[in-house]
């Protein structure tokens, strides 16, 4: 008796806490809240978002081919003709190589290292809100959506898997928010984290081939322009930047004084 009593006190030991609760409860609301906000931004932000959003392809498309470096469509084409391996695995990089690794690793931080996955959280927070701010101004159809013409190709329509697919998904997907690449942005700062890593020195290697994956995924997917990834370079090393500045900020400040320790003579 005594000992299935002091297992039972122990299991009622080891449950989160009302605290803790509502500390998870809050983290799931912060995550969920600003998808919603993405969403919101992406239906009823931009009037007509659909045919602003292919103006703007067309404005990418002229300014890339007047900097000389329109090269999604020959990439993608070389790649359909002469390593087909590459699109399949490009498919696969693009669908799972994303949102699944981000889950993934931020729940591994959230149970393993809290302070670790506050400050990668609020980097990625802060990089949405610049994001946000770029989707409402350049709303941008990636190249898959582009007229035949352009002779681009939906590879993951034909050949999957994804869940990107159809334009009536736009239910569950902002799918004119091109510009940045999120996918390049949030794939780095994962990236800076693996290169950081101290226990397995094969997350370096990962840390350094993942982007360049990643980069290789967007284009010949046809779901973005190089401009795209460029501006979600730029979206996360400002973020980080930001970020780090806010830190030392809040580091600097002298502490607020404590009403307690004060005596009136």
């Amino acid at each position: 008796m005594r000992g299935a009593g002091s297992r039972s006190v122990s299991i009622i030991n080891n449950l989160p806490s009302r605290r803790d609760l509502m500390r998870h409860f809050l983290e799931v609301v912060l995550i969920v809240g600003a998808y919603i906000v993405y969403e919101l931004i992406g239906k009823y932000g931009i009037p007509n978002v659909e045919t602003v959003a292919f103006e703007n392809a067309a404005r990418v498309i002229s300014w890339e081919s007047s900097m000389g470096f329109f090269w999604e469509q020959q990439w993608q084409e070389w790649a359909l003709q002469n390593f087909h391996a590459a699109i399949i695995f490009s498919n696969w990089m693009y669908t799972f190589g994303y949102w699944p690794v981000i889950f993934t690793i931020a729940i591994y931080l959230y149970v393993k290292d809290r302070s670790k996955y506050v400050y990668y959280r609020n980097i990625i927070l802060v990089s949405f809100v610049f994001a946000l701010i770029v989707f409402s101004i350049l709303p941008t159809a990636p190249p898959r959506f582009l007229p035949s013409e352009f002779g681009f190709i939906d590879t993951l329509q034909i050949y999957g898997p994804s869940q990107y697919t159809a334009r009536d998904s736009l239910v569950y997907y902002n799918l004119f928010a091109a510009m940045p690449s999120l996918h390049i942005g949030w794939t780095l700062l994962i990236s800076l984290m693996f290169i950081r890593s101290k226990v397995f020195i094969w997350l370096k290697a990962f840390g350094v081939l993942y982007p360049i994956l990643t980069f290789t995924g967007i284009i010949i997917t046809s779901n973005h322009y190089i401009i795209d990834a460029a501006g979600g370079f730029g979206v996360m090393i400002v973020s980080y930047l930001v970020y780090e500045g806010l830190l030392r900020l809040k580091h600097r400040a002298p502490p607020l004084t404590n009403a307690s320790s004060i005596r009136i003579n």
